[in-house]
């Protein structure tokens, strides 16, 4: 039996690209904009700390089973390392659920963008929705091209703004305060949340990069590389989340109500900082948006017989009264029950994966035997 090797200068390369898609994957715009890490970590108080950590790690874990997983099964497409866990049932199950959670997440985006065109423009919500919309039209109906190339871009642009706005309000006495005392928003009283708040974020951002795992893991040199490549993307995560935390922890006055919190921290930076912040969460959405409304596009074209760019953007347009229900509320919604419908595909991904491992420890080619 082959013994995998820690990686190589060779192979740093290609751990260090993965580990960097893992982290853009989840830092997208729902997370630049702090509302989501408010919801479930910050709104916990000093319970918040150590659910950063248990996120954190089940970040290493999942990665690390998702992308060994594809490596051994040579899988690289969501459907087919779906099949292999789940098998056809699963498959047919949960591919109409993860289609329906990307619409929601197109929609939160919209909705995004029509509280940033508020806050920064002073612009009719509804306006801001029907602006981001048409923007994000344009660009899907111009193809998938730039889609990719925008991620490169925005996502270190977006979390260097980010770091700087939340280690600024760290090392400023001035704009801290005590940390925030409250209980989580959907477990109020009970002391269970700060694992479970945990568990159900790790889980509904890992349904959203799930797909992009599986089609990089295939590429991943070795077992020890896969966990590398996660490890380092999960305590990438972790710090991120851990620094905002905090930042957000001392801020509870500027964060009040705040649709965007992010944006809100950066307004005590002068209005600079927070132009920049607000181009970049904005570039984000529209980003997000795009890729969610392609992917969706991608899956139905062959079904309508049609191209999935003019999909996708009939997608976006029918996406726009459920953009209506605001930001929050979306988000405080469509995401707790993604993360639940993905507890038991994760589940079984990491089960599948502990068979995979044992069977190649006993000798046995570890063979994706479904078609």
């Amino acid at each position: 039996m082959a013994v995998s090797k820690s990686p190589s200068s060779g192979s740093f390369t290609s751990v260090a690209a993965a580990a960097a898609t893992y982290i853009g994957a989840v830092v997208g715009a729902g997370f630049a904009s702090g509302k989501e890490i408010y919801l479930f970590f910050t709104s916990l108080g000093a319970a918040s700390r150590p659910g950063i950590v248990v996120s954190a790690f089940l970040f290493v874990l999942a990665g690390g089973a998702l992308l060994d997983l594809s490596r051994n099964l040579k899988r690289d497409d969501i459907e087919g390392l779906l099949g292999a866990t789940l098998g056809g049932i699963g498959v047919r199950l949960l591919t109409p659920a993860m289609m329906a959670f990307i619409y929601g997440a197109l929609a939160i985006m919209l909705a995004g963008g029509g509280s940033l065109s508020h806050t920064g423009a002073s612009l009719d919500r509804d306006i801001g929705i029907i602006i981001t919309a048409t923007i994000v039209c344009v660009i899907v109906l111009n193809g998938s091209g730039g889609i990719l190339l925008s991620n490169l871009v925005i996502v270190p642009v977006m979390a260097a703004v980010m770091l700087y706005t939340a280690t600024t309000v760290l090392i400023h006495p001035e704009m801290s305060g005590p940390d925030m005392t409250g209980v989580g928003w959907m477990y109020e009283g009970q002391w269970i949340c700060s694992i479970w708040a945990p568990v159900i974020y790790t889980s509904y951002n890992l349904l959203l990069v799930m797909g992009m795992l599986a089609a990089i893991g295939n590429r991943i040199p070795g077992s020890r590389s896969a966990y590398f490549s996660a490890t380092a993307g999960g305590v990438g995560i972790g710090l991120l989340l851990g620094i905002i935390n905090e930042a957000m922890l001392r801020s509870p006055d500027a964060i009040a109500d705040s649709e965007i919190p992010m944006l809100a921290m950066a307004a005590l930076r002068g209005r600079g900082v927070q132009l920049a912040y607000q181009i970049a969460v904005y570039m984000a959405m529209i980003t997000s948006a795009t890729s969610a409304a392609y992917t969706i596009g991608k899956r139905l074209g062959p079904i309508v017989n049609s191209s999935p760019s003019r999909v996708g953007a009939w997608i976006t347009v029918l996406a726009v009264p459920l953009a209506r229900r605001g930001f929050t509320t979306l988000l405080t919604h469509i995401y707790p029950l993604a993360g639940y419908i993905g507890i038991p595909m994760l589940s079984a991904i990491i089960i599948r994966y502990l068979v995979v491992k044992l069977a190649a420890r006993a000798g046995m080619s570890p063979r994706n035997k479904h078609r």
